[in-house]
């Protein structure tokens, strides 16, 4: 705990003394004090306030025990290679640098420039941070060694922290709640450890679902798809599952009754393929390369209890990824495998659900794999689709709901976390009339029979080793943006700042520092426990009721492939048909990999970076 009176009389003694801290620079030091430059990033008109608030704070309370004072220069932008090795005595002490592509890792992969943090994390350092409360995927982004080793750089897990965390900027479902209400989807909030139990008994843990009957009081009962007079219930805590976002979707072209208007939109395929472990690329040991897995068609596994797989520890409800997901195939016998992992869908199977999103439904995927045609073929005008209206349900960036609430769609939408994979007791669609097809496929309705038994909408669960009933749903992931920022002290700041710039740091990225940041609805907090608490979610700072969707993505976020390495040129051969060709219809995945792979793993076998996530 602070000392508060000795804190209250220095700043009284400050403000005495007429001293400004917030400034850009040019005020006097108090005698004693370490002055401290900071180039913050991505300061824009929605923030600018809660980062001056920050800096000023930190000035008139820790930093006053700390001793330091901080200058803060803000800029929409961050700095350059050459001006963050600028000159000694002309650099910033504490800079930001983010993972967009050719920055964070382009700096690193050049030279050791920052200094490396862990030597500062001392107890009094992580009890700041809220160490033990900031998600590990969150720290590994910052992690890296600048020494080759094998020909390659290590990032991510086991490499040297060389920036820390200043919040993510994840992506989350946007859905408009006007025309929600007006397709008679009814929305609560319920924490999933809540569903089933108490006031939430009759309630399931369902991103969306259909009731005979009401699971909570107070709603309204509407005709679904089918024809039938249900309880439609969106729940924005809980992620849906692929059929539950597919046949939303579709509802609202049903709705609306025609094919060309659609559902949903994205561009990115992250939260399908990560969630079961999956990946567009795998790491090849064998060879000591990263190459295109998009085809992978083995299943993928889910831990169902404390496992280590090739060096790798797995906590039960984590997903294998492919690396440590192969070597198990190779050195576990069936029995080995018995209650301590579980299949998940192959990273094929996660690719192809992604794109029969967008594909049209009267072109195929695959050979007899025809489109959802839920979601347009372009990626293009995203955010203008929705806040026109013209798709209820967006894939985007969280800090994008300042735009938002300034547009014709303010006041008239909210966010909910992104689809997952979760299997349901029963499953969760039937075939209408036993016809096949996806126009022909609907939700099952809770409180329904089908066949010879009542669909409760029960999570199906697998039993562990240990005997533990474990769900079988794949890890809920997203995507960070690219100005999703770290605090990183240059190497070649003044040495004997060194020490006072962590402490900053350390202040800006805990919990106190957090929650001043939040307040410009850019950045979700590091800690899990703040941004989950109702302080979060139900502050007057936010522009959306339910920033606990955005908070619940935090918890397990990382940078997308255009920054997997120092450079994303790699991208380009692979991912412009995919965007295009493959999403239109015009190209079936299979000749899309025979076509495309062995261009992505030429451009793949330069790079330089191997990455640990998990």
């Amino acid at each position: 705990m602070k000392k508060i009176g000795k804190l209250l009389i220095v700043s009284g003694l400050v403000a005495a003394m007429g001293l400004s801290f917030t400034a850009c620079g040019g005020e006097p030091v108090p005698e004693g004090f370490t002055s401290i430059k900071y180039y913050a990033s991505y300061v824009s008109t929605y923030t600018k306030s809660a980062f001056e608030e920050m800096v000023k704070t930190y000035n008139e309370t820790q930093g006053q025990t700390d001793k330091v004072v901080v200058t803060m220069q803000p800029s929409t932008s961050v700095l350059s290679y050459n001006n963050i090795i600028g000159k000694k005595g002309k650099s910033f002490d504490v800079v930001s640098v983010s993972n967009a592509p050719g920055q964070f890792k382009n700096v690193v992969t050049r030279g050791d420039h920052f200094v490396h943090l862990e030597q500062y994390l001392n107890d009094a350092a992580k009890e700041t941070l809220a160490w033990d409360q900031i998600p590990e995927s969150s720290k590994n982004i910052w992690r890296f060694n600048s020494t080759l080793k094998d020909g390659k750089y290590r990032a991510g897990e086991g490499a040297d922290l060389v920036a820390m965390p200043f919040g993510n900027i994840p992506q989350v479902l946007f859905y408009n709640t006007e025309i929600f209400a007006q397709m008679g989807v009814n929305v609560v909030s319920v924490n999933e450890e809540l569903c089933g139990t108490g006031e939430y008994a009759k309630l399931m843990p369902h991103g969306y679902a259909e009731y005979v009957e009401a699971p909570v009081s107070g709603l309204n009962k509407s005709t679904n798809g089918a024809g039938e007079e249900v309880y439609k219930v969106f729940n924005n805590r809980i992620p849906m599952n692929w059929e539950e976002q597919r046949i939303l979707a579709r509802d609202f072209q049903t709705f609306k009754g025609s094919d060309q208007v659609y559902g949903y939109m994205s561009e990115w395929w992250f939260n399908y393929l990560w969630a079961v472990g999956g990946d567009c690329i795998g790491w090849h040991s064998d060879e000591s390369v990263y190459k295109m897995i998009l085809n992978d068609k083995t299943d993928n596994y889910l831990a169902l209890e404390t496992i280590e797989v090739n060096g790798t520890t797995y906590t039960q409800g984590e997903a294998l990824d492919y690396e440590d997901k192969t070597w198990l195939r190779a050195n576990w016998s069936e029995e080995d495998r018995e209650g301590r992992v579980t299949e998940l869908p192959s990273t094929y199977k996660a690719f192809l659900e992604f794109n029969r999103l967008g594909v049209p439904k009267t072109k195929y995927v695959e050979d007899g794999i025809a489109g959802y045609g839920v979601a347009p073929s372009t990626t293009e005008n995203r955010s203008t689709r929705f806040t026109s209206g013209e798709s209820p349900m967006l894939n985007e960036y969280y800090n994008n709901i300042n735009a938002f609430a300034d547009s014709a769609i303010g006041g008239k939408y909210d966010i909910a976390p992104l689809c997952n994979y979760r299997e349901y007791v029963g499953g969760s669609t039937y075939q209408k009339n036993n016809a096949a097809g996806f126009a022909n496929e609907y939700l099952k309705v809770i409180g329904k029979t089908y066949g010879d038994d009542v669909y409760t909408g029960e999570i199906r669960t697998v039993t562990s080793a240990g005997g533990k009933e474990v769900p079988v749903m794949g890890e809920a992931t997203t995507c960070i943006s690219p100005e999703t920022s770290g605090l990183a002290i240059p190497k070649n700041a003044d040495p004997e700042k060194y020490e006072a710039a962590f402490k900053f740091i350390s202040w800006a990225c805990g919990p106190e520092g957090q929650r001043i940041v939040a307040k410009g609805n850019m950045v979700v907090p590091n800690q899990t426990n703040v941004g989950l608490s109702d302080g979060f979610s139900d502050s007057d700072d936010r522009v959306c009721k339910n920033a606990y969707a955005a908070a619940y993505a935090n918890r397990n976020s990382y940078v997308g492939d255009w920054s997997y390495f120092n450079v994303e040129t790699w991208i380009a051969g692979w991912a412009t048909p995919l965007n295009y060709d493959v999403r239109e219809g015009k190209l079936k995945l299979s000749k899309y990999f025979d076509d495309y792979f062995e261009v992505a793993n030429v451009a793949l076998a330069p790079m330089s970076i191997y990455m640990k996530r998990s």
